[in-house]
């Protein structure tokens, strides 16, 4: 019932649902790139959310091209992807002077901003998703 649920979606919402999900893979990707390419040593912690995050933008490019599939577990990995960049990102989106700071800058402050107002609509969108996958469907019991 619940498999079901999450097959039988139009085409029109699988393609939102992949936009969303490759919006908010392409910046988080280009910002860790960026990261990887500096190659600065901030910290193990800093090391560590940073590799737990390009897992997460793999898995959202996974949840990405699972949409286009019309697989059923699309929801979870957009969860799961997108739990796994917070940790990177929730730093600088719990400071919002930070991201006024990192908006100044003409590429790579627009980037990571980007980055972050995209993670949270695709966090939002799929715990959206979720909750409507778990609600209790209208079954006429007579």
């Amino acid at each position: 019932m619940l498999l079901g649920r999450l097959r039988n979606n139009p085409p029109a919402k699988r393609v939102v649902t992949a936009s969303i999900y490759a919006c908010a893979c392409l910046p988080i990707g280009h910002v860790l790139a960026a990261y990887y390419a500096a190659q600065s040593y901030t910290g193990r912690a800093v090391v560590m959310s940073a590799r737990i995050a390009v897992v997460g933008c793999i898995v959202l490019a996974a949840a990405c091209f699972a949409a286009l599939l019309q697989s059923s577990c699309v929801v979870i990995l957009g969860i799961v992807g997108a739990s796994l960049c917070w940790p990177y990102f929730g730093a600088l989106a719990a400071n919002p002077w930070r991201i006024l700071d990192l908006a100044r800058h003409f590429f790579y402050g627009w980037t990571e901003v980007w980055s972050i107002l995209s993670l949270f609509v695709a966090t939002i969108y799929s715990l959206v998703q979720l909750r409507a996958v778990l609600r209790p469907s209208k079954v006429n019991p007579h």
